[in-house]
Formats: structure tokens, sequence, C-alpha cells
């Protein structure tokens, strides 16, 4: 299983129905370089890093090793009842560790 495979199946298997709390996205940060067309010669890079409460996912795309945009999401997991941070779920960040 790929580390991406497992982040897929983990978000599934911790879905906020089955649980109490969510996971909305808290910041978006999107910065634009260049504008080109999609081809088979983009590189995408994700890269996950986890806080205590949130996990930042920062994302750069390349076309021909020129940088297109840059960009950041953020979710924090907050409790459904009391609406405040909680810390990350443990399968959660494992499966974000992984990848």
């Amino acid at each position: 299983m790929t580390a991406a495979s497992t982040l897929a199946s983990s978000r599934t298997s911790i879905s906020s129905r089955e649980f109490d709390y969510v996971p909305p996205v808290v910041n978006v940060d999107v910065n634009y370089r260049d504008s080109t067309w999609v081809d088979d010669r983009v590189t995408v890079a994700l890269v996950p890093s986890l806080g205590t409460t949130s996990v930042t996912y920062k994302v750069t795309r390349t076309v021909e090793g020129d940088l297109v945009f840059d960009r950041s999401v953020t979710t924090a997991f907050i409790d459904k009842g009391t609406h405040e941070p909680i810390p990350i779920p443990e399968a959660f960040g494992g499966a974000v560790e992984q990848f």
C-alpha cells in the first residue's frame, strides 16, 4: 500500500460522521508565479506538516523546472460539541507521518 492510499483509507476510516470532531479548512494561501497549460511535464509536490491540532499541506507545482504556483492548506480538528480544537487523531496523524 502506498502512502497516498494509506492516507486516503485513513480519511475514510476516520470520517467525521463516525467521530465527535470535524476537520474544517481554516486557512488557504495560493501564490501564482506563472500561467501555463497543464501537460505531462508538470510536477506536483505535496508536503504535509503536523501541528498539535492541525495539519498544513504545502503544495508546489512546477513545469519544466519553473515554479508555477505554491500553496498551503491548513485543516484543524475541532470537537463537534465544544467547537474547541482537539489534538490530531492518532490514526490520521500516523497516516500523514507515513506519507
